[in-house]
């Protein structure tokens, strides 16, 4: 049996629900959005609609007077459950039918959909009407009901009178709440076998893991066995797992064994469940209770609450296991979970105001999976960590990443470029670059299935070192790419866009006075204004990295210092490291020794014709927007800008790289 929709009139949190019907998956359904958005009303209503909670006036919210609470849904049987209740009915009826006819009808019935629903009729706020039917489809009985085959249509009447009367002979069984949360018993006197089945199909909070696991291991040794395998592959310091009844104090104990080291000789260590995290525990009652009672429809309210992300990896495996035959629906704000479940198993539940109601929809794109991260209250950066991007994307800020993403949908490829698809990790500036590589190349052998790309700002790096730095992942499926331009906010200073921005917003007390500014010259002006601390950027990197010193030269100088005094030590580095640097400035000084240009003509040749790429792009944007400000009384945002922009061609390059990874993998 599976619950394929879900209808929902005046019901709860969600009685002013926009779309009141929510079609739902056969095997996993996940419901997420923000608080009283009505995540849990939904599973209550599941629960009504199969008589395994009642329904009652305090369920109906937001009618004013008079009104219908109804809980409806649509319900599919297997044909093996549609001939299990034809079994019976034909029993009671005079004339056979022959097994061949029923088959077809139980065939028929079966590719249908099945009837469910709970009403309440309300006057004055007081029950008035109460009425709770299930039935197979209205169509198939409307054409027996009209056809010769009277016979057929009784059996079929029949079996529909057993279905609504009661499911005393188990043919379907009521979908089952797992409240995974509840309170573990400390002790466990032993119980009947029954009873501990019957203590969760009433919903009991008080949790007995221990006899739940005792009856699984008795009365199905195999998933017991399956259980006990699975629990190891998880829990990879166990030893075993096993459950017994001690019959001298009359108690279920379930016994964890591990191996530990203790001053350098291993031993067997034994413990109970409730010495484990929560974690845990709720792992071991989810899946000893679904192996045992085998329940067609699992309501779990966030399960995850307490597993650790990889706890949760291996909890999702398991239920696409087990959703061949049990179909779950499950609350969560769990960004680990969605992501292992997969976007078309999420449900968004959403209050929207101008709808006045609560929207649910399917996640139909992966970039509207953001809207979801956000609702719940995650940082974006979040996904980094545990989604499983395309690509890794390297960059040295966080104006990098944003601008990136801005860039992206300006393109309209937010669905190939977005925090879903690319796991953005901010580096921290310049001086971590080769640090990260490092690491990345390391990661890269053993460990980093996922591509990456380094994003480098240009500043002063000379080509010899960019393609220094790039033949460190040669033949590899990684990237590095430098920018054209010093910054990426260096690709926002598009005159021609601010000027059509601030055309368009200017008051008209100042129009004349902007429309004698050469506005392209006060561009110039401030860019001017920053040569000089360019200028020593540029000789510090130049000096730099022609003296460098590798970590191994300078051990190599040091190697024979261990048993000589620090006078005799400091000498001898002294005259090692001068002589280094006496190599490497003479080498230097060759390759530039037909250069009789000075340091700053070197520097004013590419500042003259590149000044607006060279410049500090944050410096000069904010410099822009204080004279506007100042002067006219207005500004421009980044958003603005990238709106008004012709897309610079670096950019469009830059951004079919990154999509390229989403064709690759």
């Amino acid at each position: 049996m599976k619950l394929i929709s879900l209808k929902l009139t005046n019901f709860k949190k969600i009685s002013n629900i926009a779309d009141n019907t929510i079609y739902l998956n056969e095997d996993i359904n996940i419901l997420v959005g923000g608080n009283n958005t009505g995540k849990t009303s939904i599973l209550q209503a599941v629960q009504k609609l199969f008589g395994t909670k009642n329904i009652e006036p305090k369920d109906l919210n937001y009618l004013v007077k008079n009104g219908n609470l109804k809980i409806e849904g649509n319900v599919r049987f297997s044909e093996e459950e549609v001939l299990a209740f034809f079994e019976i009915a034909k029993n009671q009826f005079e004339h056979q039918v022959t097994n061949q006819k029923i088959q077809e009808i139980a065939k028929e019935i079966a590719s249908n959909n099945s009837h469910f629903f709970e009403d309440l009729t309300f006057i004055e706020r007081k029950n008035a009407q109460h009425s709770r039917n299930k039935s197979f489809s209205s169509d198939i009985l409307k054409k027996y009901a009209k056809s010769q085959e009277q016979d057929i249509y009784q059996i079929i009447f029949r079996a529909s009178t057993i279905l609504n009367a009661t499911d005393f002979y188990n043919i379907y069984k009521s979908p089952l709440y797992l409240d995974s949360r509840g309170n573990l018993m400390e002790k466990e006197k032993f119980i009947p076998l029954n009873e501990i089945e019957n203590q969760f199909k009433n919903q009991n909070n008080q949790v007995n893991i221990r006899g739940l696991l005792y009856a699984l291991k008795k009365k199905k040794l195999d998933k017991f066995k399956e259980f006990k395998k699975r629990l190891l592959n998880v829990f990879s310091e166990l030893e075993d797992v096993d459950v017994i009844h001690n019959e001298d104090i009359g108690e279920f104990e379930l016994i964890l064994k591990e191996k530990l080291r203790n001053n350098g000789t291993t031993e067997q260590v034994t413990y109970d469940i409730k010495d484990v995290g929560q974690g845990m525990q709720s792992l071991v009652l989810i899946l000893a209770t679904i192996l045992l009672l085998k329940p067609h429809i699992v309501l779990m309210d966030e399960p995850e609450a307490h597993m650790h992300p990889s706890l949760i990896n291996e909890f999702v495996k398991y239920l696409k296991y087990l959703a061949k035959d049990t179909q779950f629906i499950i609350t969560s704000h769990s960004l680990v979970l969605m992501n292992e479940v997969g976007m078309d198993k999420i449900f968004h539940l959403k209050n929207d105001v101008a709808k006045k109601g609560i929207v649910i929809n399917k996640i139909e794109e992966r970039n509207n999976f953001l809207d979801i991260i956000k609702e719940i209250g995650y940082d974006i950066d979040t996904l980094s960590y545990i989604a499983q991007p395309c690509v890794y994307v390297f960059v040295e800020g966080e104006s990098d990443k944003k601008y990136l993403l801005e860039f992206a949908k300006k393109a309209n490829l937010q669905k190939q470029i977005n925090v879903f698809n690319i796991g953005f990790v901010i580096m921290g500036g310049k001086n971590n670059r080769h640090k990260f590589l490092n690491l990345l190349e390391k990661l890269e052998k053993n460990i980093l299935p996922i591509p990456f790309v380094m994003i480098l700002d240009k500043d002063e790096t000379s080509e010899e070192n960019i393609q220094k730095f790039k033949a460190k992942i040669a033949n590899t499926k990684n990237e590095i790419y430098y920018l054209e331009k010093r910054q990426i906010e260096n690709y926002l200073i598009d005159m021609e866009a601010i000027k059509r921005i601030i055309t368009k917003k200017i008051k008209p007390e100042n129009q004349e006075k902007w429309e004698q500014i050469n506005f392209e010259k006060q561009i110039i002006e401030f860019c001017e204004s920053q040569k000089e601390h360019i200028f020593n950027n540029y000789i510090s990197d130049f000096f730099a990295n022609s003296i460098f010193l590798s970590t191994q030269k300078m051990r190599e100088i040091f190697k024979d210092t261990k048993q000589k005094n620090l006078q005799e030590t400091m000498d001898n580095f002294a005259a090692e490291f001068s002589g280094e640097l006496t190599k490497i400035t003479t080498k230097k000084g060759i390759e530039l020794s037909k250069n009789t240009s000075s340091m700053e003509d070197l520097f004013n040749q590419k500042w003259e014709n590149e000044k607006m790429n060279r410049c500090d792009g944050r410096k000069l944007i904010k410099n822009i927007r204080f004279w506007l400000e100042t002067e006219f009384q207005t500004s421009f945002s980044d958003q603005d800008i990238i709106d008004e922009m012709i897309m610079p061609d670096e950019i469009t390059k830059l951004l079919g790289l990154l999509s390229e990874f989403n064709i690759k993998i």
